[in-house]
């Protein structure tokens, strides 16, 4: 992990600088998606993969470029900025071979995937580093904790005001939790919990964020995303966790179920109304038999 010399940057800016690149990588990963659709599929090539100078008319590439708040004392800064030009150069290539009707060629795709992985590796890196330099972490849990959540979802409102996305929340509660401390002990609670959010965190997508709540409670964050899209995944964990055969020691497994509400995260209301929502939802779930991901509404 890199050792980032923020010093310029209070603490407020680095979340926000994090906030900026999670949101510009969510943005390069829709323009990987769109073009293997146009090399695979026969989709119509948008004008960036043509133009030569793709790497800085990309939304990732813009923000690389011009981004006030990246401070330039970053290390594999300039890596990271070689690595995307690269990549955009070979599928600039690749994108005109497959216009001209060409087969595309090997070496120069190979190339790009060479490029193009090395990238997202350099991302995720400097994303740990950013979150490790000032992000509070629960520690049983290895989530963000309340205070970070509090920030994080202000941003996001502020973030889909300006682009003009929908985002999506979630309350996930672990049922019956207090059956398993009263039962098996506090031990066994904690290995519960820490395994179910490791499961959870596995299962997200690289851009959404999970939160310690409270309790047995976390926060789910979905940016970009619909209810009915949030939905799909939080089905998938809810039947996993399900599955899960969970050791707590001294030959003992337990299986736990989980209830979730969800809804939009609201751009023109205070935070604290889609977390209400969002728990009248996950209310319903429990009222009508847990084990169960119900949308608000």
């Amino acid at each position: 992990m890199e050792c980032l010399d923020l010093s310029n940057l209070n603490e407020k800016s680095i979340v926000t600088l994090y906030n900026e690149l999670l949101h510009a990588a969510n943005a390069h990963l829709r323009w990987l998606h769109k073009l293997n659709k146009s090399l695979l599929i026969n989709h119509t090539l948008l004008d960036d993969f043509l133009h030569e100078q793709g790497h800085e008319r990309c939304i990732f590439g813009h923000w690389l470029i011009n981004s006030p708040k990246l401070p330039k004392t970053i290390k594999s800064l300039d890596e990271i900025l070689h690595e995307h030009q690269a990549m955009h150069d070979y599928a600039y290539k690749i994108a005109h071979q497959k216009k001209r009707s060409q087969p595309i060629s090997a070496s120069d795709y190979e190339q790009f995937t060479s490029h193009q992985t090395k990238l997202l590796q350099l991302i995720m890196i400097l994303l740990e580093s950013l979150k490790s330099s000032v992000f509070l972490f629960d520690p049983l849990t290895n989530t963000f904790n309340r205070q970070t959540m509090n920030t994080l979802l202000e941003n996001e409102i502020e973030r889909s005001k300006r682009d003009k996305h929908t985002s999506t929340i979630a309350l996930l509660d672990i049922d019956h939790f207090k059956s398993v401390n009263d039962q098996h002990g506090h031990q066994a609670g904690d290995i519960a919990l820490s395994t179910c959010a490791s499961f959870i965190k596995e299962d997200l997508r690289p851009y959404d964020n999970i939160f310690r709540y409270g309790g047995e409670e976390f926060l789910l964050l979905f940016p970009d995303s619909t209810p009915e899209k949030a939905e799909s995944i939080l089905e998938r964990i809810r039947i996993g966790i399900s599955k899960l055969n969970i050791s707590i020691g001294s030959g003992k497994c337990i299986q736990l179920t989980v209830s979730t509400g969800i809804t939009n995260l609201e751009i023109n209301s205070p935070l604290e109304e889609s977390i209400s929502k969002a728990d009248q939802a996950l209310y319903r779930a429990k009222q009508t038999g847990r084990n169960k991901t119900v949308l608000f509404g």
